[in-house]
């Protein structure tokens, strides 16, 4: 996790799939609401 500030903040990690393939996870905290995305 890493926060430039109170609205910018980035957390990354892994999630294992339907099939039991991981996947990284990204994540942002915009200061009101979390956005998530996928790294294939």
């Amino acid at each position: 996790m890493a926060a430039v500030s109170g609205s910018d903040v980035w957390a990354v990690g892994q999630l294992v799939g339907r099939i039991g393939r991981r996947l990284t996870l990204i994540e942002h905290w915009d200061g009101s609401e979390w956005t998530t995305g996928q790294v294939l």
